[in-house]
């Protein structure tokens, strides 16, 4: 689900706080090592910043959720971007 802009939501039902951030860096793994545009004669390559909250060890609603790994995406953009956080350091 688009949720702004450049940032995205991804829905893991099921998956505890370690899964949730071992599937985020898979993620990220995958976006890092594709290469994009070679059709076009581009050898473009993305990076990604990922926050991670879980339910109901982060918060109990979809606000509370969305909010938490928003927070959690910023402080990775505010050290160097392209990395993952959880948001234990904000509850």
């Amino acid at each position: 689900m688009a949720y702004g802009g450049d940032e995205f939501v991804i829905v893991l039902p099921g998956l505890n706080k370690r899964q949730a951030l071992h599937m985020a860096e898979n993620i990220r793994s995958v976006i890092r090592e594709t290469v994009y545009l070679l059709n076009s004669g581009l050898r473009v390559r993305l990076k990604a910043s990922f926050g991670v909250s879980t339910f109901p060890d982060d918060a109990t609603n979809l606000s509370g959720l969305l909010s938490l790994a928003d927070q959690a995406m910023f402080s990775v953009k505010e050290t160097g971007k392209d990395n993952i956080s959880g948001t234990s350091m904000f509850t």
